[in-house]
């Protein structure tokens, strides 16, 4: 099994944030075969989390693991959409 050879900036920004947030989160980005970034719990759910850096892309192997996972996988880039996915409301800002 290969290891991951890099994280995203902001990944500890979006895992400090969902802790804050109430959010169990166990980072496995350093699993490797294209096993997503974070496993999180909230709401009575598991959740697996790809975090990308905006305008970042997919491996081929995180790919064929998407397509053969079974579980939810949610590709986020911003604390906003990770609080999003677990359903967890957040202020917008005013212009």
């Amino acid at each position: 099994m290969s290891r991951a050879r890099r994280i995203d900036a902001n990944q500890h920004a979006i895992v400090k944030g969902l802790r804050r947030a109430g959010v169990w989160v166990c980072i496995t980005s350093g699993v490797g075969d294209g096993f997503p970034d974070a496993v999180t719990w909230h709401g009575g759910r598991f959740r697996l989390l790809e975090i990308k850096r905006p305008g970042g892309s997919f491996t081929d192997k995180q790919l064929r693991f998407m397509r053969s996972c079974p579980g939810e996988i949610v590709r986020v880039d911003s604390l906003e959409e990770a609080l999003r996915a677990h359903g967890i409301q957040t202020a917008r800002k005013e212009a």
